[in-house]
């Protein structure tokens, strides 16, 4: 009988209180990994936009160079033209909305994103 109580109590292994110790540290990683995460994305949106907003700016100065005008109303002014025109000075269609001066100043009106102060990513003056 001694053996078998000896043999039990010489067993290797964790105790259930080890378990948990390392089960509560896995899940706190776990949270502090998700909000770094979720904080990454959020800031890779608003940069899209940010890019997004001077990728429109460009095209818009570019069209204006290339039509020889120094009005961007009517001709530089819709996405259509932009992206379907020939030439096509985007490849694909912004995140956002945009609305463009007849100085051919870009103003984004909408975003998916906001910044920290609920305002739109910003204005990109031409030459900027």
């Amino acid at each position: 009988m001694r053996n078998i109580l000896k043999g039990i109590g010489s067993q290797k292994g964790f105790t259930l209180i080890e378990l948990l110790v390392v089960i509560g540290i896995l899940a706190a990683v776990a949270g502090v990994v998700t909000i770094a995460v979720t904080q990454f994305i959020g800031r890779g949106t608003i940069e899209a936009c940010h890019t997004d907003l001077h990728n429109v700016q460009t095209a818009v100065t570019a069209c204006m160079v290339e039509e020889e005008t120094g009005d961007a109303s009517g001709l530089c002014d819709t996405s259509a033209l932009l992206i379907d025109g020939d030439p096509a000075y985007l490849l694909q269609a912004p995140l956002g909305t945009y609305s463009v001066a007849s100085n051919g100043v870009v103003t984004q009106d909408s975003c998916p994103v906001r910044d920290a102060n609920d305002q739109p990513a910003g204005v990109i003056s031409p030459g900027s």
